[in-house]
């Protein structure tokens, strides 16, 4: 299973060609397309998410799938070169996107679906609040810490801050020690005596 799902990129390269070359419903199939880019767009536009790491995984799917069904109109340019080069250039950069699924292999895909709650809190105003890891091996390991606020309709959060962490503190163990501030929740991030870096509302 971990190895079908490491081949999704490539599946939904396949897929979105194959629909490319189905004529049937296109007009209407396109219809929905702008209307689930313009919900993605709004997504992105607000900073939020779902709370569940899968679902969020699923529609960065679907938005790939549309946009590369809509690229592949590239090959039906007239003039060879100009076509050879577009379609090189959108393979290009297809595999940059995906180049850290690809690098991390199977054994390591559950990370890019799920992103681990490292600390969580409720404020003096019962606002739920998520601190999300999110961790890259290799030769120099990269961590990224996001602050998450959960909506009111619970399947939502927002991001309020996300941080990456300096070279050589990725494999670090920090506390987190949670307050409330008058622009909001505060959040430190602590290595040993230090405080090496503050999220948070207004912050």
């Amino acid at each position: 299973m971990n190895f079908v799902l490491w081949l999704l990129p490539l599946l939904v390269l396949i897929l979105s060609f194959v629909s490319f070359r189905v004529n049937a419903f296109k007009a209407s199939r396109y219809k929905i397309y702008v209307l689930l880019l313009f919900i993605a767009f709004l997504f992105d536009l607000m900073h939020l998410s779902f709370t569940n790491d899968i679902i969020d995984t699923v529609r960065f799917f679907l938005v790939t799938f549309i946009i590369s069904d809509i690229l592949w109109n590239v090959t039906k340019i007239r003039k060879p070169k100009v076509r050879a080069t577009a379609v090189i250039v959108g393979l290009v950069a297809f595999g940059w996107v995906f180049s850290r699924w690809v690098i991390d292999g199977p054994n390591k895909n559950s990370m890019h679906w799920m992103k681990p709650v490292v600390s969580s809190y409720v404020n003096h105003k019962n606002r739920n609040y998520v601190l999300k890891e999110e961790f890259e091996s290799g030769k120099k390991p990269v961590k990224r810490l996001s602050l998450l606020k959960i909506k009111k309709v619970k399947l939502l959060e927002e991001e309020v801050r996300t941080y990456e962490l300096p070279e050589g503190y990725a494999n670090s163990d920090f506390n987190y020690q949670w307050s409330n501030t008058q622009n909001g929740v505060r959040l430190d991030l602590v290595n040993g005596k230090d405080t090496v870096w503050t999220l948070g509302e207004g912050f």
